[in-house]
Formats: structure tokens, sequence, C-alpha cells
């Protein structure tokens, strides 16, 4: 009886841990590198923060990037503004 109540309880805490895992990966920066057309999952995550406006992007959303100051941003219009800075 002992040896299942404790196998129950150790499945029991590896879920609690599965799932703590899956609650921090749900909301992780991703570091990326850009490169040209395209860039580098360096470690993994959700999202990005825009260089400019500080907004959250989506990995999946992500179009605009320099690659020369490796910075990611939310649209063209921080893109824009940050062209303009120079």
């Amino acid at each position: 009886f002992f040896y299942k109540w404790h196998v129950l309880f150790l499945h029991y805490q590896l879920l609690q841990f599965s799932c703590i895992l899956i609650y921090i990966m749900e909301d992780k920066i991703a570091r990326l590198k850009y490169l040209h057309n395209t860039f580098e999952i360096i470690e993994n995550g959700t999202h990005v923060i825009c260089a400019v406006s500080k907004k959250k992007i989506l990995i999946e959303n992500l179009t605009y990037w320099n690659v020369e100051l490796q910075e990611p941003y939310y649209s063209y219009i921080e893109a824009n503004s940050k062209r303009d800075q120079k």
C-alpha cells in the first residue's frame, strides 16, 4: 500500500512541476539573433520587446527588426521612428 501511495505522490509532484514549467514558458522573453529576412532563436520564449515602444511582440508576429542594431520593432511606425533618429 505504501509503495503505491508513494508512486502516486511522485507522479503528482511531477505533474505540478510540469504545470509550473508550462506557466513559465507561457510568458518568457525570447533571445534572437536578427538576420536579413529571418532570425535565429538563441533562447526559446514567446515574445520579444520592441526597442522603441517597449510593447510585447509575439514571435509569430515579429516582422520588423534592425540587423545592425539587433533590435526588434512592433510595427513600421517604430522602425521608421528609430531610423529617423539617426
